[in-house]
């Protein structure tokens, strides 16, 4: 089957004393804070301080207690266990501020204090938003510098021991951490990132997540940090800069002078917890553990059905079971939610393709292309469509683009050279084959195409030392102990060869080229018997083929059971009327039975068919008397 195209977040400040502060130190703070407008800060941005009395409190073992405990349930409500809930807990209380204080403490006094003087008249809203914005900077600020970043890290275990994540690791850590100290954090589903950064294609194939915070004037900012920078948006009101269509909200302003993400999906407590269940499934698709990554994806549905993704995703793990109209049902639901999810296109594309649907799935790598021209998935799987069609040039053409988007995708180069070989460019095919196999040593696919296209130069010993590379990275690849069977047998090396036929089908018990070919192996060592059976085993999988039906026949004949081999050479003719050896051949036998006007019919036929055969009439026909 076709490879898919088939699953990353910051910021802080200082605390008010009760009493009224002076003028100066308004005036002071003011001009301190009107330089804080800034979007996406970067990490090295020093963040603001409020001058002016500080209250030092000494915090009580009981603060911390009541503190701890809300941490732990915040990480359990995620569905964690409670060990996980005291180790995570345990790290958080120990973050100290420049005093040596436990700074998550720090950060709550602050927020409370800010509300609270803001209800008294003393500091305005503006400034409550201000010393929030703070708190988030220095806490992501924080957590950026103490996990770095690590694609597939996300679940809280593993976060907590190795120090790494990813974006939706960033984000439990923002949401648990944010939320315990009195901010209002919320996870976003972001499906077209801002065209600051380049997560592009992370986006397309496991899906991004960030946070996105409500401030006291109502107002939002995005905090996101699996990007090369910690960063938090300038403050932004949802509905004057987004639009909301379906389920998601798209941007207004296509120049985005806020450099916030484009398109999101904003999701509670229910919506992160699908989204752990989503990823964890991701994992085991990826060790090729189909069964439990669907159950992981059916328990993400369940509590989060208007998520596209898991449905993606669930798609994406029933075609690698073969399973290609459950596949597309998923594909379609996440579509329905989705409209613009160009990467559930381009998987029911090859669902399609899979089904032998060309045109369907051409029409939806299209669909895909025309949401997001940057796909290169889209392009290739599309490429193979045309190729399944014969439409070479095209896949060449759709192959090369997928390059030109994505010069290091081996798959792009590996499927080029499939079309350039059936153009009977074999010198090109190898050229493309080396250059997937230059960009991705383990792609065993390449190494098995460029064995084929050595077999087809006659470059045996090449063939089969391609072949051998493949099967020591997949030793489940049947395609390339067939391959390398073919090489093996045209050396003339019978044993070998039908060595690696048997391997090919105890592999895939349904290859019927693999048994022909181990039929024909016999039929040459004079196994009469054996190469019946196994052509006989191949015209029951695949009983349109006319070669098999002819070599049986040979097989028979061989035997000395002419009746058979003549039914059998009928039937190739029947499945293939211009077939000119089967003519001959029956010919032949019934010039040896003494029926001369089938045998003439027959020898006539096969000579106006295929010229070549002329010789060979006229030998026969002096040698039976039948005066042709």
């Amino acid at each position: 089957m076709t490879d898919f195209v088939k699953s990353k977040v910051i910021r802080g400040l200082t605390i008010y004393e009760e009493t009224i502060l002076t003028a100066f130190t308004v005036a002071l703070i003011m001009v301190i804070l009107a330089g804080c407008e800034e979007a996406y800060t970067s990490s090295s941005q020093p963040s603001v301080q409020l001058r002016g009395p500080i209250k030092v409190s000494a915090y009580s073992s009981a603060e911390i207690s009541v503190l701890s405990e809300q941490i732990k349930q915040l990480v359990k409500s995620l569905e964690y266990s409670d060990k996980v809930a005291d180790h995570f807990a345990q790290m958080v209380i120990d973050w100290e501020d420049a005093q040596g204080r436990p700074v998550l403490i720090t950060w709550k006094e602050k927020l409370a204090n800010a509300k609270q003087e803001c209800k008294k008249g003393k500091i305005s809203k503006n400034h409550v938003v201000k010393i929030e914005e703070s708190v988030i900077r220095e806490l992501c600020h924080r957590i950026k510098k103490q996990f770095s970043y690590e694609e597939d890290t996300f679940v809280l275990d593993d976060v907590i021991q190795n120090q790494h994540a990813n974006c939706l690791g960033y984000s439990q850590l923002i949401y648990i951490a944010g939320n315990a100290v009195g901010l209002s954090v919320r996870v976003i589903d972001v499906t077209n990132v801002s065209e600051y950064v380049t997560l592009e294609k992370d986006v397309q194939e496991k899906g991004h997540v960030a946070c996105i915070i409500d401030l006291s004037d109502g107002q939002l900012v995005m905090a996101d940090m699996a990007i090369s920078f910690v960063s938090i948006s300038k403050a932004f009101e949802l509905e004057s800069q987004f639009v909301k269509v379906g389920n998601y909200w798209e941007i207004r302003n296509k120049d985005n002078p806020l450099r916030i993400h484009r398109r999101i999906q904003i999701s509670d407590r229910n919506g992160l917890i699908a989204m752990i269940y989503n990823s964890r499934g991701a994992a085991y698709g990826a060790k090729g553990e189909h069964d439990r990554a669907i159950l992981d994806y059916n328990k993400a549905i369940e509590i989060n059905p208007r998520d596209a993704q898991p449905y993606n995703n669930r798609g994406n793990a029933y075609q690698n079971k073969g399973e290609y109209d459950r596949a597309i049902l998923d594909y379609n639901k996440a579509i329905e939610i989705n409209q613009k999810f160009a990467l559930a296109y381009c998987n029911r594309g090859i669902a399609y393709e899979a089904k032998g649907e060309h045109e369907r799935a051409i029409l939806d790598c299209t669909k895909a292309i025309e949401i997001n021209p940057k796909l290169a998935e889209a392009y290739v799987n599309r490429g193979s469509a045309y190729e399944a069609k014969g439409e070479h040039e095209r896949a060449i053409l759709d192959c090369t683009k997928a390059i030109e988007i994505n010069p290091r995708y081996a798959k792009a180069y590996n499927n080029r050279g499939i079309a350039y070989e059936a153009k009977g460019e074999h010198d090109r095919a190898i050229s493309d084959y080396t250059k997937a196999i230059e960009i991705d040593p383990r792609c065993a696919a390449a190494y098995y195409n460029r064995g084929s296209a050595y077999v087809a130069k006659g470059e045996h010993d090449r063939a089969i030392s391609d072949c051998t590379k493949a099967i020591e990275i997949d030793p489940r690849d049947a395609d390339a102990y067939y391959s390398r069977g073919i090489s093996y047998h045209l050396k003339a090396q019978y044993d070998l060869a039908i060595s690696d036929y048997t391997k090919a089908i105890e592999i895939n018990p349904r290859y019927a080229d693999a048994y022909y070919n181990r039929g024909s192996a016999y039929k040459v060592k004079g196994e009469h018997d054996r190469a019946i059976s196994d052509y006989t085993k191949a015209i029951d999988i695949d009983p349109r083929d006319a070669n098999t039906y002819y070599n049986r026949g040979i097989a028979y004949e061989d035997k000395g059971d002419i009746d058979r081999a003549i039914l059998d050479y009928t039937k190739a003719i029947m499945i293939n009327t211009k077939y000119s050896f089967a003519y001959y051949r029956r010919g032949t036998i019934y010039a040896i039975l003494g029926k001369s006007e089938e045998a003439k019919k027959d020898l006539l036929k096969a000579v106006k068919l295929n010229p070549s055969l002329k010789s060979q009439l006229k030998q026969i026909s002096d040698q039976l008397k039948l005066g042709l």
